[in-house]
């Protein structure tokens, strides 16, 4: 069963590991299905401090962009 409760937080949490292992695709692509599912949290996303490395990635600028 799939249960939306948690997922986007978990992902949130995993794309944060990710990113502190090296791996921003990784980080982006996690990004990127919470966006899909959550789009109102854009603003959040792109001022959370864990994220703050890829604030200058044009990939996390258009996941966060309001287009």
């Amino acid at each position: 069963a799939h249960d939306r409760g948690d997922k986007p937080a978990a992902d949130r949490l995993e794309a944060y590991v990710r990113l502190l292992l090296g791996d921003r695709d990784a980080a982006l692509g996690l990004l990127a299905k919470v966006l899909a599912q959550a789009p109102n949290d854009r603003a959040w996303v792109a001022r959370f401090p864990w994220y703050q490395e890829l604030r200058e990635d044009p990939r996390f600028k258009a996941l966060v962009s309001d287009r």
